[in-house]
């Protein structure tokens, strides 16, 4: 069996991005498809989004903090 999946990036607004200087604020960002690897009988699809990069919300798994370890006492 076949199946065809079309992803297409989607544009929206992020309530939780939160600036160098630590302000959090709506802004809008674009979320797009990355990356497709097939595991066994699991397809796994990875997105970015396109604030990721400059993006302080530790909260956030495309925020580039969320992968950065945490130092002690923080």
């Amino acid at each position: 069996m076949s199946v065809e999946v079309k992803l297409t990036p989607h544009v929206s607004a992020c309530h939780n991005y939160i600036d160098s200087g630590g302000a959090e604020r709506k802004i809008t960002i674009i979320l797009a498809p990355i990356g497709i690897e097939k595991k066994g009988e699991k397809t796994i699809i990875s997105w970015a989004c396109s604030r990721g990069s400059t993006c302080h919300n530790r909260e956030c798994r495309y925020s580039f903090l969320a992968k950065t370890p945490v130092a002690r006492g923080e």
